[in-house]
Parts: structure tokens; C-alpha cells; sequence
């Protein structure tokens, strides 16, 4: 297992012509059509390697070519509710986990949270997007950021994962999908062996990206889940068919473990139910009745329990 620790970057900056694009995209008057303008504005990206303010006071390497990037660039990826709420969820000192951490997007805005005195540990298994991690947290200088080279799961070992070969890096999956299917071999570990290795006693909030696999890495964090994180993770019932799965059996787990699952729009928290499909790719957040009672911030966004 490789864990790296960032070391002092030179100074960057974002470049004028990328600022003004990415501004412009923000207020995008329409509801289609910024993958056509982004082609069109191929000229300003030409070559990758150009530096992106992705969220307030946090670069990344552009990679245009790779529709997670292009994505996020396009559609103000700090913007969307349940990253705003998970910023806000994140306290100066906290310990945090990130299960899936591709490039980096999500782990370096909950980096800038928990400050120098906190902790995020970032996992990722495919080697190309654990290099693009480890070189924006480097850009960054964002030491607290532990980048883990290795996927979470219910056991310890090695395993096959198959890596995108469509474009989107964030598809990377344990079960292979048509234009997902480049496979690699790769070491895995549970959240709670990697907890008691490095001697974290407690996890604050766990984020779990994991394309379907989302009950495998609650299964290997038994004991970490009995201390009340927060979770916000993805629910598709598409990525859970392919391991045989479905998203009822994620909420149900957690549900047993005395969560409450909410999702996250502009308006606040509306309870989801357990029996409750996701057709479409959806964040939710699990929250201990705890949370509710005594974060400010939860207490003031629920609409329906």
C-alpha cells in the first residue's frame, strides 16, 4: 500500500483566459450546450497542464480530455448542494476519509476545511487518476492529505479493477461495464484495518465514490461506523446491479446501524426511504439522529423526517 504525503509546491496560478471561460460557464444561460462551447473554445485548452481554480483556493492540473474534469469545470463542481453541505459538514481538525478520490476534487476542498491540523485520507486504486491526486495535492500544498494508493473493501488483498476507457476516469469499477474494462491488478484494504494500522481512533466524515461497490467498503468499516460518522455517498441502482446489488441493500445496512438517509437539493434534506430506487446517479447523506440534534446546520435544512 502506498501513502503519500504532499511536499511544498512551487507558487501557481490559474491563467486570465481560463478564469473568464469558467466564469462565463457558471452563468451559462441555457440548459444544454457546454460541451459544444467548451469544444469550440479548444484554442484557449489546447494542450492539458493548465491550472484551474476548481473551488475558492484550490488548483488542479486540467485535463479536458476527461469528462470528470470537464465536468466539474463546466458545471461549478463546488456549487452543487451536497458538496456545498459536505464543506460546511467538515470542522478544523477533523478527521475525514475518502473512499474513491479519483483526482482529487472532493479531497482537497475537505482538506482546506479540517486545516492543518486535521486529517484526509484519499483513496484511490487505478494508478493514473493516484498520480493525478498526488500532483494536485502537491500543487496545493496540502500536506494533511494522506493520498493512499489502494481501493477500500470488505477484505484485505489483491484484486482485479477495470479502469475507463471511455473518457470518464470516475467510472473505474471491481466489475467491469462496456467502455470499463481495462483491468488492473490492485491492493485492497478495509477502513477499519487502515484505521487501526495508522492509528485513527475516530473519522469525523466518510465520502464513498466507489461506482457500486459502496456496501463492501461499509462491511470492511464495521467498527469505524459504531463512532457516528457522517456519510455522503453515491446511489445508482445501475452501478449496484453490476455487483449483483442494489441501493436498498446500501440504506438498509446503514439504516440497521441506526442512520437516517437524506438527499440534498437547494431547498434542504428530504428523508429517503429505504425501499427507494435511484435510477438516476444520486448523492445522499447518512446522518446519526444525533447529528440532528445537536449540528446546526443539519437541524436548520431538514424539511421532512
Amino acid at each position: 500500500m502506498s501513502v503519500v504525503t504532499a511536499r511544498t509546491p512551487p507558487p501557481a496560478r490559474e491563467p486570465l483566459e481560463i478564469r473568464a471561460l469558467r466564469h462565463f460557464l457558471r452563468n451559462w444561460p441555457l440548459d444544454r450546450g457546454k460541451g459544444f462551447f467548451l469544444d469550440l473554445c479548444r484554442p484557449i485548452w489546447r494542450t492539458n497542464g493548465l491550472l484551474v481554480e476548481i473551488e475558492p483556493d484550490v488548483l488542479v492540473r486540467a485535463r479536458f480530455d476527461d469528462y470528470v474534469f470537464r465536468w466539474a469545470f463546466a458545471n461549478s463542481f463546488y456549487q452543487k448542494p451536497e458538496i456545498r453541505l459536505s464543506r460546511r459538514l467538515i470542522n478544523t481538525g477533523d478527521t475525514v476519509v475518502d473512499a474513491g478520490a479519483n483526482m482529487g476534487l472532493w479531497a482537497m476542498g475537505a482538506a482546506r476545511r479540517v486545516g492543518q491540523n486535521g486529517a484526509v485520507h484519499a483513496f484511490e486504486p487505478v494508478p493514473e487518476n493516484f498520480e493525478e491526486l498526488r500532483s494536485n495535492t502537491e500543487l496545493n500544498d496540502l500536506t494533511q492529505i494522506h493520498a493512499v494508493e489502494c481501493g477500500l473493501s470488505h477484505r484485505k488483498g489483491r484484486t482485479t479493477i477495470y479502469a475507463a476507457t471511455n473518457g470518464n476516469s470516475g467510472m473505474a469499477s471491481l466489475a467491469p461495464a462496456p467502455g470499463v474494462d481495462r483491468a488492473l491488478d490492485i491492493e485492497l484494504t478495509t477502513l477499519d484495518d487502515y484505521c487501526e494500522a495508522q492509528g485513527i481512533a475516530r473519522v469525523e466524515f466518510l465520502k464513498m465514490d466507489v461506482e457500486g461497490a459502496e456496501l463492501s467498503v461499509l462491511e470492511g468499516g464495521r467498527e469505524l461506523l459504531k463512532k457516528d460518522p457522517m456519510i455522503l455517498f453515491e446511489a445508482s441502482e445501475q452501478t449496484a446491479r453490476a455487483f449483483g446489488r442494489s441501493t436498498v441493500e446500501v440504506k438498509a445496512h446503514l439504516s440497521e446501524m441506526g442512520f437516517r438517509l437524506f438527499r440534498v437539493d437547494r431547498r434542504g434534506l428530504e428523508c429517503v426511504e429505504v425501499n427507494e430506487l435511484h435510477e438516476a446517479n444520486e448523492d445522499l447523506l447518512a446522518v446519526k439522529p444525533a447529528h440532528l440534534e445537536t449540528n446546526e446546520v443539519l437541524s436548520k435544512l431538514v424539511r421532512r423526517v
